[in-house]
């Protein structure tokens, strides 16, 4: 226990302590030793002086540069300056500041992590088949064999912080855009403005300090962010990837809105049936919602195809042209975190019959009958049928009005019956 220790009597009290000081300013350091120890100890201790960063204060920043910065930085004998900004869950007594221009408009994120990288669009074709101040350690050498640090330095825990700068008259203000204490490689994230100067600051939780590295990444808006420049798919059955990441919204928007929740970040594409026919319709994302209508629906009309993972099934017309939006959404007149967007893939493909696979071959018993395990899968939601046949004129029905997502059927005929073929087709 903390009393138990011989050489650690006092809560306060441990081997080694840092403070900031001022330039010109006289301090006294005393020494002094416990209560049962002998008077004639002999303790000595180190002074060592570790000037502030030159990034210390708020107006003498580090300058970085570019859609991407990763560097090696430190917080270690930083100070409190008078009149700097607390980043919020930092302490403010260890800060450092860096100065970075937003080289176009987009979602920059900051950490001491990788940062995360988000997919741009693509499409796949898919066939038919210190200034004045510093800080001082002072490390006192142990008499004691047994001593225990009870109350050893904080772990360094980076904090991020991200203000915004504008002209007030003849001055540059700067207003907080957001903060993230750096755990579980979860970013600072905000969004920027091309030109604007931001000031970048680095903290720790609960005084800590130590070394990490600045991870900058800026990502602009994608190429088919806006509605003008939405993209122009081929004429076939396509498999498309994109983001909403970094994405905006614009005046298009507002007629995809689905009851109480709005468009907040949204791209395009455009499509046009290749084939009359059956089609599926499928996205997957974790956070944002795809769906399509005819160009030549009215804007805010009720025909508007929502996907899911599971294909959403229409007829479509050769010829026929649709959007298509991806979008994160927003509820109205609730609160909540800013989503900020993500990948997403999608694709539009003809529906035909299942495949039928033949899944194992065996025996009941060492003299038959043949057991033979089929496997049929389909995850269209469609009514299909599977049927046999000797000779692939004459089929016999298996099953009729199957929908289930995946089904095995066990098939029983004898060592000498003539060769079997299978096959599934669309019932409706």
């Amino acid at each position: 226990t903390e009393f138990g220790n011989r050489c650690y009597q006092f809560e306060g009290a441990r081997r080694e302590f840092r403070f900031d000081v001022e330039t010109g300013e006289t301090y006294d350091i005393v020494l002094d030793l416990y209560q049962s120890m002998d008077p004639d100890t002999v303790a000595a201790y180190t002074l060592a002086f570790l000037p502030a960063p030159a990034n210390d204060e708020f107006w003498t920043p580090m300058p970085v540069a570019g859609m991407e910065v990763s560097i090696p930085v430190s917080n270690i004998s930083a100070t409190r300056n008078f009149g700097e900004s607390t980043i919020p869950g930092a302490a403010g007594s260890n800060s450092v500041w860096f100065e970075w221009t937003a080289p176009t408009n987009g979602v920059v994120q900051i950490s001491s992590w990788e940062p995360v990288r988000y997919a741009e669009p693509g499409f796949e074709v898919l066939y038919f088949g210190g200034s004045g101040g510093g800080g001082v350690i002072a490390h006192f050498e142990s008499v004691c064999e047994d001593y225990v640090d009870l109350h050893p330095l904080p772990r360094f825990v980076p904090v991020w912080g991200i203000y915004e700068g504008y002209r007030s008259g003849a001055n540059i203000q700067f207003q907080f855009l957001s903060s993230q204490i750096d755990t579980n490689a979860i970013p600072l994230v905000a969004t920027v403005r091309s030109g604007a100067v931001h000031r970048i600051g680095l903290d720790g939780v609960g005084d800590s300090a130590g070394e990490t590295s600045l991870r900058l990444l800026l990502t602009p808006p994608p190429s088919n962010d806006d509605f003008t420049n939405r993209i122009h798919l081929p004429t076939a059955p396509v498999r498309v990837s994109g983001r909403t990441f970094a994405a905006t919204v614009g005046a298009e928007d507002s007629s995809w809105s689905a009851g109480p929740y709005t468009p907040t970040r949204s791209v395009w594409w455009q499509w046009t049936v290749p084939t009359s026919g059956l089609w599926g319709f499928a996205s997957r994302s974790t956070d944002t919602a795809v769906s399509m209508r005819k160009v030549s629906e009215p804007a805010g009309g009720t025909n508007v195809l929502r996907s899911s993972w599971s294909p959403t099934l229409f007829e479509g017309v050769a010829g026929d042209t649709y959007l298509i939006h991806a979008a994160t959404y927003s509820q109205q007149g609730y609160g909540g975190s800013i989503s900020w967007g993500g990948n997403l893939t999608f694709s539009l493909v003809p529906i035909n019959a299942p495949q039928v696979r033949i899944e194992s071959v065996g025996l009941a018993d060492v003299y038959g009958p043949v057991l033979l395990r089929l496997n049929v899968a389909s995850s269209d939601g469609r009514f299909y049928a599977l049927d046999w046949s000797t000779n692939m004129v004459n089929w016999t029905p298996i099953r009729t009005n199957l929908t289930y997502q995946q089904e095995t059927f066990w098939q029983q005929f004898e060592l000498e019956a003539p060769l079997r073929f299978y096959r599934s087709r669309l019932v409706r």
